[in-house]
């Protein structure tokens, strides 16, 4: 009897445990898609503005010599580094979203072993 009591008093401690790490990872999973939604976001605006790196157009009618040459080859320069910086945003908006994904598998990990956990328990009642 008192087996019994100590074993159901275990599986309950294993269900609050196990309950309170779905709980924990939700949180995670919440602040993470609320992180991704932003970032992908200010992504978007980074992109639109990406554009105005070659305005105004400068040609040689507009202007001519060393220092255009310079000006256009630090805008190239800069709208490489733009380049970059977005991939480097993409591949983070990647591992945010790897992340979730990995605690949600967790957290249905958890629901089966709570599942299975309570069928424990009805067994012993």
């Amino acid at each position: 009897m008192k087996a019994t009591q100590d074993m159901i008093m275990s599986i309950n401690s294993d269900i609050s445990n196990l309950s309170y790490q779905i709980r924990e990872n939700q949180e995670k999973i919440h602040l993470l898609q609320k992180c991704h939604a932003q970032l992908s976001n200010e992504q978007e605006d980074f992109i639109a503005n990406k554009r105005l790196i070659h305005q105004p157009e400068l040609d040689s009618s507009v202007w001519n010599g060393k220092n255009a040459e310079r000006f256009n080859r630090e805008r190239n320069e800069m709208e490489q580094e733009m380049s970059h910086m977005s991939d480097l945003v993409d591949q983070q908006l990647h591992d945010i979203t790897s992340k979730i994904n990995a605690l949600e598998s967790a957290n249905g990990t958890l629901s089966s072993t709570i599942s299975s956990k309570k069928f424990q328990l009805s067994n012993l009642k």
